[in-house]
C-alpha cells in the first residue's frame, strides 16, 4: 500500500450484486476512490443523501456491498440522516430490515446523531452491549444521556420487544424515568415473565435505591412478589444504598422482613455499612444481637471481610524501609511484645514459607503482604537499633486477627 493510505490492488468488490439505482452508481464511484480514508468519507456522504432521495435504494446499496468496512460507511451515512431528519420510530423500523452483521453500524449511528456524539455515551454503549446486547446496550447507553426522552423508551421498547436484553433494556428506562413518572416508568415491567421480569426487578431496585431508597422499598414491599427471582437481591441492594445516608432508617427496613433469606440478604447489606460506619465493635454487637444463629454469622461473615485483618500495628516509610509506628492497643504486635515503634522491617513472608525484600517497595506493597487472613501467620525480618548504633536483625512471627477499631478509622495493619 502506498503511503496516504493509497490503495490501487484492492479486493474487487463484486458491483454486479450493486442494484442499478442512482444510489448504486454513487457508490461504485465512490468505491473507484484509492485513499482509503477518502473512499469511507465519500462513502458515507453517499449514503446519507441517498437516504435522504430514496431509503430503499440506499439500504439496497448496503446489501450489494462485500466489503464491512464499506458497508459501515455507507450504513453509518444512511442512518445519520434518519435520525436527524426522520421519526425515531422510521430509524429503528429502517434498522430492523438489515441484515445482523449492518445493525451495529446503524444503531451507533444513530446514538451518535441523537447525542450529538457525546463520548461518554458512546463508550457507554460499548460497554453496554458486551454485556446486554446490541438493540439493549444502545439503548441504556442512550438511557443516561442528556438528550433522552420518556418517548425514546416507547419507540426503543415497541422496535426491539423480542430484544434477549428488553429487561435490562426496560429496567434501566424505568431507573431513569421513576422520580418523574413512577406510574409509567414501572408499568414497563408489568408485562415480563421468568428472567426478564428478574432483571427489570434488580435493575429498576438498584439504581432508583440510589437516589431514594426509601421508595425503592416501597415498590419492593407492595409489587415485586413474595417469590419473584431477583426480590432477595433487590432488598439487599435497596437496604445497602440506604444504610450509606440512613442506616437507622435501614435498620428499621429489616425489622419489617420475615422471610429468612431476605432477612438474611438485608443482614450482608447492613453488615456491610455498620462495620464502615460504626466501627467493628459497634458492628460485632450489633451481629451478635440478631435474633438467629444463621443471621449472626452471616453478618460476622461481613464485617470480618470488610474489618481490617492484621497484626495491628501502624507502618510508615523512611529512608526505602518500611518502620514499625505506634502499636494498637491490645493488638496482635503489641501483645506479641517482639515489636516496638521504629523497628525496621527488611523482608515480610507473607505465608508463602519465602521472604520478600521490602527496601524501596511502595508502602500498599507492604502492606499486602502483612496484612491476611485472620489465624494465619506472617513472619517479619527486622533490624532494630540498639542505642549504640547497631542494628540487630531477628525474625518476628505473628497471627494475624481481625482488628478491632473503635468507630471509623484509617486502617491498619
Amino acid at each position: 500500500m502506498r503511503a496516504g493510505g493509497d490503495d490501487p490492488i484492492r479486493a474487487t468488490t463484486v458491483k454486479s450484486k450493486l442494484p442499478a439505482s442512482p444510489a448504486a452508481k454513487k457508490v461504485e464511484e465512490a468505491l473507484e476512490i484509492p485513499n482509503t480514508f477518502r473512499r469511507t468519507s465519500n462513502l458515507y456522504e453517499v449514503g446519507f443523501f441517498s437516504a435522504h432521495q430514496q431509503l430503499s435504494e440506499a439500504l439496497a446499496s448496503i446489501h450489494g456491498l462485500e466489503n464491512q468496512a464499506e458497508r459501515d460507511a455507507v450504513t453509518k451515512g444512511v442512518f445519520a440522516y434518519l435520525a436527524s431528519h426522520e421519526p425515531l420510530h422510521e430509524t429503528l423500523n429502517a434498522v430492523r430490515l438489515l441484515q445482523s452483521r449492518d445493525r451495529s453500524a446503524a444503531l451507533f449511528s444513530t446514538l451518535e446523531t441523537i447525542t450529538s456524539g457525546n463520548e461518554e455515551t458512546m463508550q457507554r454503549a460499548k460497554n453496554y452491549t458486551q454485556r446486554f446486547g446490541l438493540e439493549a446496550g444502545v439503548a441504556m447507553a442512550l438511557a443516561y444521556d442528556p438528550a433522552f426522552q420518556p418517548e425514546h423508551a416507547d419507540v426503543w421498547i415497541a422496535a426491539f420487544e423480542e430484544d434477549k436484553g428488553i429487561g435490562a433494556m426496560k429496567g434501566t428506562f424505568a431507573a431513569v424515568m421513576v422520580d418523574s413518572d413512577p406510574a409509567r416508568a414501572l408499568a414497563l415491567g408489568n408485562d415480563l415473565k421468568g428472567w426478564d421480569r428478574e432483571v427489570f426487578v434488580r435493575t429498576v431496585s438498584g439504581q432508583w435505591a440510589q437516589k431514594n431508597p426509601g421508595d425503592a422499598w416501597d415498590w419492593i414491599q407492595k409489587s415485586v412478589g413474595k417469590f419473584e427471582a431477583g426480590r432477595a437481591e433487590s432488598i439487599r441492594n435497596v437496604l445497602k444504598n440506604w444504610a450509606q445516608w440512613d442506616i437507622e432508617g435501614a435498620g428499621r427496613a429489616l425489622d419489617q422482613l420475615t422471610d429468612p433469606a431476605e432477612r438474611l440478604a438485608a443482614v450482608r447489606a447492613l453488615a456491610e455499612q455498620k462495620s464502615f460506619q460504626r466501627g467493628t465493635v459497634e458492628a460485632v454487637q450489633w451481629a451478635d444481637s440478631l435474633p438467629t444463629v444463621a443471621e449472626q454469622d452471616a453478618a460476622h461473615a461481613v464485617i470480618g471481610r470488610h474489618s481490617p485483618q492484621g497484626i495491628g500495628a501502624a507502618i510508615t516509610i523512611s529512608e526505602g524501609y518500611p518502620r514499625i509506628g505506634s502499636l494498637l492497643p491490645n493488638g496482635a504486635a503489641m501483645r506479641s511484645g517482639q515489636l516496638q515503634e521504629g523497628d525496621r522491617i527488611v523482608e515480610v513472608d507473607s505465608g508463602t514459607g519465602e521472604f520478600q525484600n521490602v527496601y524501596g517497595e511502595r508502602l500498599e506493597q507492604t502492606l499486602n503482604l502483612i496484612r491476611g487472613e485472620s489465624g494465619s501467620t506472617v513472619r517479619l525480618r527486622v533490624v532494630r537499633d540498639d542505642g549504640s548504633g547497631t542494628f540487630i536483625p531477628r525474625i518476628v512471627e505473628i497471627t494475624r486477627e481481625q482488628i478491632v477499631l473503635e468507630g471509623q478509622t484509617e486502617p491498619v495493619p
